[in-house]
C-alpha cells in the first residue's frame, strides 16, 4: 500500500513509514535491522518481500547468496529471523548456476519465479521454485546477458515488462 519503504545497505535494512502512500516526502525513519548479526554477509544489495510481508529476501554479493528471512509480523523488520540461503554463481572453483555478485532480486507475484541480476556476469537469471517462496526448492532455468553492470531489477506485476538498473 506504499506506507512503508525499505533501504538495504551493506549490513543493514532500514525501515521507514510514509504517512501518504508512495510519497517519500512524508517518510520518517522507523527502525534498522542489522543483518550482519543474523548472517555473515557484509555486501547486501538486493531486497524483496513476499506480498504479505512475512518473508524477506536479500541478495548478498560477498558470499554470492540469496538469504531468506521469516517475519512474524508482516513488513516489520524487527521480527525477522534467518531461515535459509541459496548459493548462486561459482563455488569452490566450479559453476553452480546463475551470476556471481548478485545485486538485485525480484520475485513473481505468486512466488514461483525468482529473478536475480548480478555484476559478475552482467546477467538476469531466472529460477523456478517448486514451492512458492521457498528458496530450498529452486531450480535454475535460464539467463540473459544484459551487460551494463545490472544492479537492480523490477518485473511488472503482470510479468510482461522487465526493468533493469545498471551503472555502466
Amino acid at each position: 500500500d506504499g506506507t512503508k519503504m525499505f533501504i538495504v545497505g551493506n549490513t543493514k535494512v532500514h525501515e521507514y513509514a510514509l504517512t501518504t502512500g508512495f510519497d517519500v516526502s512524508t517518510s520518517s525513519f522507523t527502525q534498522t535491522l542489522v543483518t550482519s548479526t543474523l548472517i555473515n554477509e557484509t555486501q547486501n544489495y538486493g531486497l524483496d518481500f513476499k506480498p504479505d510481508g512475512t518473508k524477506m529476501y536479500i541478495a548478498g554479493a560477498k558470499h554470492d547468496k540469496i538469504y531468506e528471512f521469516n517475519l512474524s509480523i508482516g513488513f516489520d523488520v524487527s521480527t525477522a529471523t534467518f531461515n535459509q540461503d541459496f548459493h548462486v554463481g561459482f563455488r569452490d572453483g566450479s559453476w553452480d548456476s546463475g551470476d556471481w555478485e548478485p545485486f538485485g532480486i525480484e520475485f513473481s507475484t505468486d512466488g514461483t519465479k525468482m529473478f536475480v541480476v548480478g555484476t559478475g556476469g552482467n546477467e538476469v537469471n531466472l529460477y523456478r521454485l517448486s514451492t512458492a517462496w521457498d528458496i530450498s526448492t529452486i531450480t535454475f532455468v535460464e539467463n540473459y546477458v544484459v551487460g551494463g553492470n545490472p544492479s537492480g531489477i523490477h518485473i511488472s506485476p503482470d510479468g510482461t515488462k522487465m526493468f533493469i538498473v545498471g551503472n555502466a
